[in-house]
């Protein structure tokens, strides 16, 4: 049965999926920006093992680099985690929204259906009570017509 609601309904679950994949998306992005940091650190560490190996070799440059590059990632990370809870938080209080359209519709569609069954229920009444008057009409008329002719 379709109801008021349906069409925000729609939109609301459009906009529910919609952010489904953005956190998605984002959790991907963060995932991807530990992986890439937890790289660099273990690289950073494999190469401090080949540095103390070999002090002709200069990675003063490369630590530096590494370094900054971690940390660039550990703040796109921080970025990152807090953009997906501010999509998660908008996410709950989406589906919030969702929920109570969804609660509305169904008891749209609850009264609907109780005032179709109350309307059913109201005609049978009307053709029971119409029934029973007439015979009771009928029940009558032999008693009044026997009645008129005993007294004759």
């Amino acid at each position: 049965m379709k109801t008021p609601y349906d069409p925000a309904l729609r939109v609301l679950q459009r906009e529910m999926d919609d952010m489904r994949a953005s956190i998605g998306v984002a959790a991907d992005q963060l995932a991807q920006l530990e992986r890439h940091r937890a790289a660099i650190t273990a690289s950073i560490g494999s190469e401090q093992m080949l540095a103390s190996s070999d002090w002709s070799m200069p990675a003063t440059a490369y630590f530096s680099r590494a370094r900054a590059e971690r940390k660039r990632l550990a703040h796109d990370a921080a970025a990152a985690s807090t953009r997906l809870a501010a999509l998660r938080d908008k996410a709950v209080e989406s589906y919030g929204s969702l929920r109570a359209v969804e609660t509305a519709a169904d008891d749209y569609r609850e009264n609907a259906t109780r005032a179709l069954a109350n309307a059913d229920q109201a005609r049978i009444d009307d053709f029971a009570s119409a029934r029973i008057a007439r015979q009771l009409r009928h029940a009558r008329r032999p008693h009044l017509s026997s009645s008129a002719g005993d007294a004759a």
